[in-house]
């Protein structure tokens, strides 16, 4: 995607079977393999959505090494 951006497409359901509590570094885990060590131009971020709904359920912003839990 432009920016170097991904986003994820899942069922809730099975982003809920994470427990709550580990879903945070779950999402700290997936934005760090895809963001690596490189230095950005750009502000690229990870979003995980439902693939139903297009909900977004979780970011990674690769800046700022940031992941929230929506």
């Amino acid at each position: 995607l432009g920016g170097f951006n991904l986003e994820v497409w899942i069922a809730q359901h099975d982003f809920d079977s994470v427990p709550y509590p580990d879903r945070k570094g779950f999402v700290e885990t997936v934005g760090k393999a895809w963001c690596g060590p490189a230095e950005y131009i750009l502000n690229p971020s990870v979003a995980i959505r439902d693939v139903r709904t297009g909900k977004e359920l979780a970011t990674y912003n690769c800046v700022f090494s940031y992941a929230s839990v929506n």
